[in-house]
Formats: structure tokens, C-alpha cells, sequence
């Protein structure tokens, strides 16, 4: 596959999906596609299987600079996340921590002109949020508010069945999710099947509030090519760029016909 387009700034890509649905796994393959865009990976520094020790003061690092530089639009969003109903104010604090530390990450990412792409991101952010509370006022706050916090152009759901998903998180030697936790076989499902569906909504709340050229994929199946995601990763930014450009050449014109 020959290499895309030149990246003229910073292009946010996430991957999204249930834990277990193939995100690491993906993202890991598609950076190491031959032709395609060299790709960065900015949460790899917060991701799971970094000592707990360096994870934290990273998080902590990002958090303290994020409030530092928006601190009225963090504050309402902690301030909603604290009224969404989760478990206790350290669940809710938590979910500020994850919402924070992804936007410093997508921030500071924006500004580097290269593709980066995050297998968790913005929108499992608000997942993890509507699996143990009510997300309503917080994504009805970021709707009020869009432009004001960073958001991926392309957004790939990942959809494998959910006996499939199961039957992977059962297998994992590790247990960062709190779905593994789940004992009964039964009640795991149901709460995947539930995960989904929150997914779903996510994902249709997201196409109403975001600018139209931000594409959203989804890719079903057990099986993911990484060489035909990169495939749909550089059509997208192929046609984020031309909607761009019919947008600048229209304001153009429109400018031209008003004369000075």
C-alpha cells in the first residue's frame, strides 16, 4: 500500500470498543503496516501494563497541566462527572482522571503533525463513565461546549460478537478490567451486552455533536486486517482533507463575491 497523504498537523485517531474487543492488539498491528502513515501512540505512557508507580505521576503530570490550561471547562466537567451517580467520589474522581489525562494527551498530540492513534481514548473515557453511572449532564455540557475540548478526526468501533469478547477477557492473564472480576459466566454477558449498548449510544451521541468531516467506522467481525485499516485510515484523512479544502476554497469565494 503506498503512503498516504502528508499530515499537515497534528490527526487524532481512536479506537474504541468493549475491553476484550481487540483494541491493544489492533492498534499494535496497524502501527507496524508497511506504506501506510508512521503512526504514534501517545497513551502508551498511562496504558495498563506500565508500573503502577510511573503511571501514576504520568497521569498526575497530565491532569496538573490540563486543569493548569482549561481550568473552567475541567472544572464543569468534574463537577458533572460528580453528580453522574458513580459508586463513590473515588470512582468519580478516577473518571475525571481518565477524561482529563486523555484530552492533555490528545492536546499536546494536535500540535505534533503526525498520525496518533489511541486505544484508549476520548470515547472509552465516556464509556467507563456510563458503565457505573448517568452520563447525561456531562454529554450534554461537552455538546454546549464543542470546540473547547480536543476530539479524534476518525473514530474506528471495533465490533467482534460479544461471546467472543467474553470468552477473551476469560482468557487474559491479567485482570484490568472490572468485567473479568464478574464470576458467573451469565452475568458477564449481560453486562457486556450492556457495555454495547451503551457503546451504541455513545457512538450515536458523538455523530450528532461533532463536525460532519469526523468519520466514524465500524468494524465487525472476529477477525480485524490491520493492512485494511490503515487502508480505511488513509481514505479518511484523504477525505477529512477535501472537506477541508471545499470549505476554505466556499469561504473563499463567498469572501470574493462580498468584495472588500
Amino acid at each position: 500500500m503506498s503512503a498516504g497523504p502528508p499530515v499537515p498537523r497534528g490527526v487524532i485517531v481512536e479506537l474504541c470498543g468493549l475491553p476484550g474487543a481487540g483494541k491493544t492488539s489492533l492498534a499494535e498491528a496497524v502501527a507496524g503496516v508497511e506504506g501506510g502513515f508512521p503512526l504514534a501512540r501517545p497513551a502508551l505512557g498511562i496504558a495498563p501494563d506500565v508500573s503502577t508507580g510511573r503511571r501514576l505521576a504520568r497521569k498526575v503530570g497530565l491532569v496538573v497541566g490540563e486543569a493548569t490550561r482549561r481550568p473552567v471547562m475541567e472544572a464543569r466537567v468534574a463537577l458533572r462527572l460528580a453528580r453522574s451517580g458513580q459508586p463513590g467520589p473515588g470512582q468519580a474522581a478516577s473518571r475525571w482522571v481518565q477524561w482529563a489525562s486523555t484530552q492533555a494527551l490528545m492536546r499536546q498530540a494536535r500540535s505534533t503533525p503526525q498520525v496518533h492513534l489511541f486505544d484508549e481514548g476520548l470515547l472509552q473515557a465516556l464509556w467507563s463513565l456510563s458503565l457505573r453511572g448517568d452520563p447525561a449532564a456531562t454529554l450534554a455540557a461537552l455538546s454546549r461546549s464543542v470546540g473547547r475540548w480536543t476530539s479524534p478526526d476518525v473514530v474506528i468501533v471495533l465490533d467482534p460478537p460479544v461471546e467472543l469478547v467474553g470468552r477473551r477477557l476469560r482468557d487474559r492473564p491479567s485482570a484490568h478490567s472490572r468485567l473479568q472480576r464478574l464470576v458467573d459466566d451469565a452475568e458477564l454477558h449481560a453486562e457486556l451486552v450492556r457495555g454495547q449498548a451503551l457503546l451504541d449510544g455513545l457512538i450515536a451521541w458523538w455523530r450528532a455533536t461533532v463536525p460532519a468531516e469526523a468519520p466514524v467506522m465500524r468494524i465487525a467481525g472476529a477477525r480485524h486486517d490491520p493492512s485494511a485499516v490503515m487502508h480505511q485510515i488513509v481514505a479518511a484523512l484523504r477525505g477529512i482533507d477535501a472537506g477541508r479544502g471545499h470549505l476554505a476554497a466556499s469561504r473563499h469565494e463567498r469572501a470574493t463575491r462580498a468584495g472588500p
